[in-house]
């Protein structure tokens, strides 16, 4: 795997310089609740107060010991987040034990098992959405997120050199401004508990325009294969759009049809189809055709990445 697969930024901080040592655990002490795209969670047989998020073996131990550093970070900060006790490895993964929110549930597994709450949840991610980009950002401790655009582009193979000036311009065109940016926007990465709203999975977490973390929203909506939508969210394509849309009206309100909104958000998200490509690099061969602005042939990809998800899930 090469470095920066999972497209992991930095923290800008002497943070980064004071390497903790894994702390090991016993798997045994640990029953496993849950997993995603990047590991599975655990519960702690002993302490049901306490969590834990081990990633793959392919994720390797520093853009673990990252995702350690920014979460402890953004705890401190004041972000909504589930607090961070230790990094740790299984001796083969690492990944970190977090505080356990009792009776959790992330807005996807709410509204699968009650589609009626699909519209309330949407108008709710808006509300702590707009609190969560109004936080200010100390800019010398996190990487924007123009700035790490530009370091995985420059080191991605699979984008042609047209193609990268394509995306600096997209880049030139959006404002550096210092408030958050999740990385990994979507109705999946927040949970309640208690009748409170967490952010997780920050590891992806920069500063910069928010209107790039709507384009997680849009990239799934619209260019995401419909079996791996229902395979990560438990919803169809059609409830997350449906939900993209409602969440849309209420976080930008008048501007919501604009034209000029339209055209920042459509800009933001070409740049989250290039960072599919620098993610997993064999989405190459599906969104390179998006980028070069032939739709016709990236319809017809696409409608063939659907039936082989399909076939093979």
């Amino acid at each position: 795997m090469r470095n920066g697969f999972f497209g992991t930024n930095f923290l800008k901080t002497d943070k980064r310089m004071e390497r903790r040592q894994a702390k090991l655990i016993d798997l045994n002490e640990w029953e496993r609740s849950g997993g995603g795209g990047t590991g599975w969670s655990y519960i702690n047989r002993n302490d049901s107060f306490i969590m834990l998020k081990l990633n793959k073996k392919e994720i390797p131990e520093e853009m673990s010991y990252h995702e350690y550093l920014i979460s402890t970070t953004l705890f401190e900060m004041g972000i909504s987040c589930p607090r961070v006790f230790d990094f740790v490895t299984d001796g083969t993964r690492f990944g970190m034990t977090v505080e356990r929110m009792q009776g959790k549930k992330s807005y996807v597994r709410m509204i699968a098992d009650n589609p009626e709450l699909l519209e309330p949840l949407a108008k709710d991610f808006a509300v702590r959405s707009r609190e969560f980009h109004s936080i200010r950002c100390d800019t010398t401790k996190f990487e924007s997120k123009k700035d790490k655009c530009r370091r995985l582009f420059a080191s991605c193979p699979e984008l042609p050199d047209d193609v990268k000036g394509m995306l600096y311009g997209c880049l030139d065109s959006l404002e550096d401004i210092p408030y958050p940016v999740h990385g990994d926007f979507t109705p999946g990465n927040i949970i309640r508990a208690d009748g409170k709203d967490y952010w997780i999975d920050l590891g992806d977490f920069t500063y910069g325009d928010p209107d790039m973390d709507f384009a997680c929203l849009a990239f799934l909506a619209r260019y995401t294969p419909a079996k791996i939508v229902e395979y990560l969210f438990h919803l169809t394509k059609r409830q997350i759009g449906q939900f993209m849309e409602i969440y849309g009206r209420e976080y930008y309100g008048d501007r919501w049809n604009t034209r000029e909104l339209k055209q920042k958000l459509d800009t933001a998200l070409t740049i989250k189809v290039a960072l599919a490509i620098t993610n997993r690099p064999r989405a190459a061969k599906l969104y390179l055709p998006l980028l070069r602005g032939q739709k016709l042939k990236f319809a017809i990809i696409m409608r063939f990445a659907d039936i082989l998800v399909r076939k093979f899930n």
